[in-house]
């Protein structure tokens, strides 16, 4: 789970900048195998204070760049990225 969010978030890397586009290429790369299909994610945008409902939230905070999950605290989505993803895996997952 982690590492399919790293990928995505490495993948949407070059568009950090702008907002929209960078959750629509990260998004797009989680789903891009499953679109179809009738279960896959659950993506929301929610209240950071009411995650109960979730199995595993991930809070991914684009004001401050940072992700939190299971009570870790990243300092930033490119140290999130480093943790998850080994650096054989870094080099070829970008922006296509």
């Amino acid at each position: 789970m982690y590492q399919d969010l790293a990928q995505a978030l490495q993948h949407a890397k070059p568009r950090s900048g702008d907002k929209e586009y960078y959750v629509r290429m990260a998004i797009s790369y989680l789903m891009q195998d499953s679109v179809l299909d009738e279960t896959g994610f659950g993506i929301y945008a929610c209240d950071p204070n009411d995650l109960g409902f979730m199995d595993h939230p991930i809070l991914i905070d684009l004001t401050d760049n940072t992700i939190s999950h299971d009570g870790v605290d990243h300092k930033s989505i490119g140290s999130f990225i480093e943790y998850n993803l080994p650096s054989s895996v870094l080099s070829t997952v970008g922006a296509s």
